[in-house]
């Protein structure tokens, strides 16, 4: 692989910039920008929960194994006045496998862990 020994840096970034790097193969490779951001958007989140009851907390049992950090979760109403908005519950990390969110008042909706 050649020496880079100059850098410009560049203040715009645009969905067909590429960044450097390696495939599981080890192989140098050249990805989009764009490219990157679909794989994120489509795989970030890795479970989700479906609580079709209103109920002021919700158990979520992803069976992801997280250990090293805490995964994000992302809770979207799907119940009242706030339909199809993000709200924010209390969220306790239970174990790898397991957290609960807690609300102050009853929701249903949907909670995705990545």
């Amino acid at each position: 692989m050649p020496r880079i020994n100059k850098i410009q840096n560049d203040a715009t970034i645009t969905g067909d910039d590429k960044l450097l790097g390696s495939d599981v193969t080890g192989a140098t490779r050249n990805y989009r920008v764009q490219d990157i951001a679909n794989f994120v958007a489509n795989n970030g989140a890795k479970y989700k929960h479906t609580q079709g009851s209103a109920d002021t907390q919700w158990t979520v049992t992803h069976n992801l194994g997280i250990e090293n950090h805490l995964p994000h979760v992302t809770i979207k109403s799907d119940s009242g006045t706030y339909n199809n908005y993000e709200i924010l519950g209390d969220i306790r990390y239970v174990n790898k496998n397991q957290l609960t969110i807690n609300f102050h008042t009853a929701q249903r909706g949907f909670a995705f862990v990545g």
